[in-house]
């Protein structure tokens, strides 16, 4: 019991003296973050940089783009994409 006692008297004593660190010990080249100092993106670049986030989202996944004529889709494998695709009726 006791040394689990030492254990959060040391954990909260490093925890204050976190919290005390002095401004000077934070290094001059990082800026502080601020909402004002990022740019707001157009609606066009907003859509482009989703799209591009979400492609990497399948991919981590394991997914691959499978196309059906001007339509396309994502899955494992090309057995589940004919799935997919004759399910929303772009094959027979």
């Amino acid at each position: 019991m006791s040394k689990m006692k030492s254990n959060f008297q040391a954990l909260s004593y490093f925890s204050l003296a976190s919290a005390m660190a002095s401004p000077d010990s934070i290094p001059s080249n990082v800026a502080p973050s601020n909402r004002k100092n990022k740019k707001k993106l157009s609606k066009e670049d907003f859509e482009k940089k989703e799209l591009q986030n979400q492609v990497k989202l399948y991919q981590a996944k394991g997914l691959k783009e499978f196309f059906f004529g001007e339509n396309s889709l994502w899955a494992l494998n090309q057995k589940s994409a004919n799935k997919k695709a004759k399910a929303r009726n772009w094959i027979v």
